[in-house]
C-alpha cells in the first residue's frame, strides 16, 4: 500500500507509482473513473495498462466486509487505513439503495484502494491460508 498525499504532481505520482509496480513486475493497473482519460493516458506512456474498476467505491466496501471479518484477508498495519475503515456509514438512499462512504469533511481514498485490492484478489481466487502455507 502507498499513499501520495497533497499537494503532489498527478503525473509524477502515477510516473512514481508505475515504477513501483514495475518492481513487483505487474504490468496491469487498476483503478476508478475519476480523472477521465487522465491516469489511463498516463500509465500507457510510463509501459503499464490502466483498467477500470468494474465497482464503485460502495461496492468494493460491500466486498471487503465479509473478506475481512471472515479472516479472507488481513489488512496491512496502517493507521491511516484502519481509521478510513471504521469511519466509513452505510446511508440508504431515497431510492432504497445503500451506499457506503466516508463522512461529511471525511476521507476514504486510503480504503477504497485497498478495497479494490482485495476485490481483485477475491475476483482472481486468492487464498490467503495457502499463502501463509507456501511463505508463511
Amino acid at each position: 500500500m502507498r499513499e501520495i498525499r497533497p499537494p503532489f504532481s498527478p503525473e509524477a505520482a502515477i510516473t512514481q507509482i508505475a515504477t513501483l509496480a514495475k518492481n513487483y513486475h505487474c504490468f496491469t493497473v487498476t483503478g476508478d473513473r475519476f480523472a477521465g482519460g487522465f491516469p489511463p493516458e498516463v500509465f500507457n506512456r510510463t509501459g503499464l495498462t490502466y483498467e477500470s474498476a468494474q465497482l464503485p467505491k460502495s461496492d468494493l466496501f460491500n466486498v471487503m466486509l465479509p473478506l475481512l471479518n471472515s479472516g479472507k484477508i488481513v489488512l496491512p498495519k496502517n493507521t491511516r487505513l484502519i481509521n478510513q475503515i471504521v469511519s466509513l456509514e452505510r446511508q440508504v438512499g431515497r431510492s432504497g439503495k445503500d451506499s457506503i462512504s466516508h463522512p461529511p469533511n471525511g476521507h476514504d481514498d486510503v480504503a477504497n484502494a485497498v478495497a479494490g485490492a482485495a476485490e481483485l484478489a477475491f475476483h482472481h481466487g486468492f487464498d490467503l491460508a495457502q499463502w501463509k502455507a507456501a511463505w508463511g
